[in-house]
């Protein structure tokens, strides 16, 4: 149905017209304001990479570009739903917020294309890449003796786990369903005020975010392409283990991850995209986390206050709402932090870092106590350190580093649908999808694990690239 569809062409004949009409006769004057130029910051983009939109464009989706899943993510649940919240909100802090969404249309672009003038995108073989089968390569048995070697040590971080850790939610959700305080109140035991060292956090993250999701789909592409035995077996086991491992704790985003990640081979395993798929995709994606959702708050509220709760508003409201309140907080309530709201800078300040996520919580939830963490894209951080030139410099870094990124898969994968592409792709979807409207781009790479999909990738360049 949408072999040979061009979203972006699409979007700018079509979608954007309209929707700059609806918006021009909108009723609330900020709502047809703001909306307005949104849509004119998007033309703007489309304009700026609309000879690169296969890669950067909406047009990319269709292969799962990673510069294109970004400017898709920001689109969808930050940029839209802020024009909500800057029609709610009387706080004059929303004109920067706004003006620094408005920014990201047009500096993004200018870092893709720096970074493509430095490491060239092949744009005729990206667009190829769509018709491609899953094919067989001299990468599968290096990748299966590392993920061989990844289930063992997934084993271990959750043995370390068990060791670390007494409070088990899933285990108390499924005796006490309903009991939303008490589990709430474990969760944050078995997650945020954990007490373990520097190295286990970083285990235990990469763990739910980045080996369970590469485990799965690296030994699910093995399976499908050579249909033997040790390749099924081994991926049940990563996917019973992983089930387990990100459901235990009750967080919702990591379960969600695995079946996103598993979908996300599918889409791009398949020649022929239907709205059934995507609609059937997104009801698998959102069924673990409004499952768990509904066993948390068992009896106490109605399916339809639910979906809203836990669906609706925690995906489309929170991530922009939180995003605003950094802009509201810094500097009215407090000075620039210069740095100190990430382990990049703040050891060059004598106070050490600042625990900004939970500093924001504290103040916008009223609640001076709380372990809560209130967190958000890099805009958010990097305003709270530098101001403007911090949301400027680090959307045009970000367009960089992403370019890069894509770059190396696509150089090292040989623009095929091979192991490497499929499995680190798939993988990072979550990360550049749930993560990136959540988390600091440092945490993406660092906490979240980019950093040794990075490494990994140097790896099979240095292994295998010139044998190609």
């Amino acid at each position: 149905m949408f072999k040979k569809i061009d979203a972006d062409i699409i979007i700018i004949i079509f979608i954007l017209p309209v929707a700059l009409v609806v918006f021009l006769l909108a009723n609330d004057a900020e709502i047809s304001l703001f909306g307005s130029l949104l849509v004119l910051a998007l033309l703007m983009y489309e304009l700026l990479i609309f000879n690169k939109r296969n890669v950067y464009g909406f047009s990319g989706l269709r292969i799962i570009s990673l510069p294109s899943l970004v400017i898709f993510t920001f689109t969808i649940f930050i940029a839209i739903p802020s024009v909500y919240i800057l029609a709610t909100e009387s706080h004059i802090a929303k004109y920067n917020y706004f003006i620094s969404i408005i920014s990201f249309y047009i500096v993004y672009p200018l870092g893709l294309n720096f970074g493509d003038s430095i490491k060239k995108i092949n744009i005729k073989d990206v667009k190829h890449i769509k018709h491609y089968k899953f094919i067989k390569s001299e990468f599968d048995v290096f990748f299966y003796k590392i993920l061989l070697f990844l289930f063992s040590f997934c084993i271990f971080i959750m043995l370390l786990y068990f060791l670390r850790n007494k409070v088990y939610p899933l285990f108390e959700m499924i005796k006490n369903p309903g009991a939303y305080v008490q589990l709430q109140f474990m969760r944050e035991q078995a997650l945020k005020t954990l007490n373990v060292t520097f190295v286990e956090k970083y285990f235990f993250s990469w763990l739910r975010s980045l080996f369970i999701p590469f485990g799965i789909i690296g030994t699910f592409f093995l399976k499908l392409v050579y249909k033997k035995r040790k390749y099924t077996i081994l991926f049940f086991l990563f996917f019973l283990f992983g089930t387990f491992a990100n459901l235990i704790t009750l967080e919702k985003s990591p379960s969600a991850a695995i079946v996103l990640a598993i979908l996300s081979l599918f889409y791009i395993r398949l020649k022929k995209i239907t709205i059934k798929f995507i609609l059937s995709s997104l009801i698998l994606v959102f069924s673990f986390p409004i499952l768990i959702a509904y066993f948390l708050h068992f009896g106490k509220n109605n399916i339809f206050k639910l979906l809203y709760v836990s669906f609706f508003n925690r995906i489309f409201i929170v991530p922009t709402e939180t995003l605003f309140n950094y802009f509201k907080i810094f500097p009215q309530s407090h000075d620039f932090l210069l740095g100190r709201s990430t382990h990049l800078f703040s050891w060059l300040h004598h106070d050490g870092l600042f625990p900004i996520s939970n500093y924001v919580a504290k103040i916008w939830w009223e609640k001076p106590h709380t372990t809560g963490f209130a967190n958000t894209t890099f805009i958010g951080n990097f305003w709270a350190d530098f101001g403007w030139i911090g949301v400027l410099c680090s959307i045009f870094i970000v367009g960089f580093i992403i370019h890069l990124f894509y770059y190396n898969i696509l150089q090292v994968a040989g623009y095929k649908k091979n192991i490497v592409f499929v499995t680190i792709i798939s993988s990072s979807i979550p990360i550049f999808t749930f993560g990136f409207f959540s988390s600091n781009f440092t945490t993406l790479f660092f906490t979240r694990g980019l950093i040794l999909i990075v490494v990994l990738l140097l790896i099979l360049s240095n292994k295998f690239l010139y044998k190609q």
